[in-house]
């Protein structure tokens, strides 16, 4: 689809864009290949339109070549897809929909506004990020109730603690990635070597690249955050498996004791004590004294 750029941004057919000066358009790669502009910049459209990795800014003499990789909020995973750019024309190449769907939102909320396919590249930028700070937000929120899961749940599932956390930190580092490389792209718009952006289009894009910066700020603090609840929680796992260990060593040390009277009277020797009438009571009694004894020594010691 094609939008002309006058008055204010409107959907209009190919032939009646080209003959117009400024124009931004959307298209799949086997539209692209066949568009003049698009041909003009790049003989090899498809190979620009799957080279979507990352987000990323090329500048050249007569046109810059760009490319956004957008990841999904909840999965990490990336869509992407690439754009040709001069001072008049703005053709992104998308397959996977997530341009077209951009740019109508961008045309219903500021087509009175989006005059030059600068200014429709600033708004088509910041609609990418519009509602990240909510979702940064909600991510924290999300890593705080973890936070006070791992600490007050004594008996918490490991391994459904560790799936869970380790889906967030994915998430995260996606999203720190993206608005590191988004950051960068706005750096180059500032710059404008090639003047294809008017002064206040310039100013829009220095906004951009200070937000995206502050949003990959908080990115990069949830996810150190999200490795100290990790340390936090390894830690709880630790202490457990340290009071589990204390029980086992206060008990063998009580009952190591008994094992030695057992092991004594075990022995094939005639001892008085087996021919005693009281001999049985006898050991008895040794063994309680023997077992309160040692507990009294490990209360005074505080071994527990």
């Amino acid at each position: 689809m094609y939008y002309l750029l006058e008055n204010e941004c409107e959907q209009v057919s190919k032939e009646e864009a080209y003959k117009h000066d400024a124009f931004a358009a959307v298209l799949k790669t086997e539209e692209a290949d066949d568009d003049e502009f698009c041909r003009k910049c790049s003989e090899t459209v498809s190979q620009f339109s799957r080279n979507t990795r990352f987000c990323k800014t090329e500048v050249y003499s007569n046109v810059i070549y760009g490319s956004f990789s957008v990841p999904n909020k909840k999965t990490g995973k990336r869509s992407g897809f690439s754009y040709f750019f001069d001072k008049n024309h703005l053709v992104f190449i998308d397959d996977s929909g997530m341009a077209h769907k951009n740019a109508q939102e961008i045309v219903k909320n500021h087509g009175e506004n989006i005059q030059s396919p600068g200014r429709f590249l600033f708004y088509f930028s910041e609609n990418l990020i519009l509602d990240d700070l909510i979702l940064l937000i909600k991510l924290d929120d999300k890593l705080s109730q973890m936070d006070s899961y791992a600490v007050d749940n004594e008996y918490a599932d490991f391994k459904q603690f560790n799936h869970a956390i380790m889906s967030v930190r994915k998430i995260i580092l996606s999203l720190t990635h993206y608005y590191s490389q988004l950051s960068d792209c706005g750096d180059v718009f500032v710059k404008n070597e090639n003047g294809f952006f008017d002064d206040e289009t310039v100013s829009f894009f220095r906004l951009f690249s200070e937000r995206t910066k502050r949003l990959s700020n908080e990115a990069q603090r949830l996810w150190e955050y999200s490795a100290q609840i990790r340390e936090v929680y390894q830690a709880q796992i630790d202490i457990r498996q340290n009071i589990i260990m204390k029980i086992l060593t206060i008990v063998t040390t009580v009952f190591m004791p008994l094992t030695l009277i057992t092991g004594w009277y075990g022995m094939n020797f005639n001892m008085p004590e087996l021919k005693w009438k009281y001999g049985y009571p006898f050991v008895f009694a040794v063994s309680l004294v023997v077992v309160l004894l040692s507990i009294w020594i490990c209360k005074k010691r505080k071994f527990w």
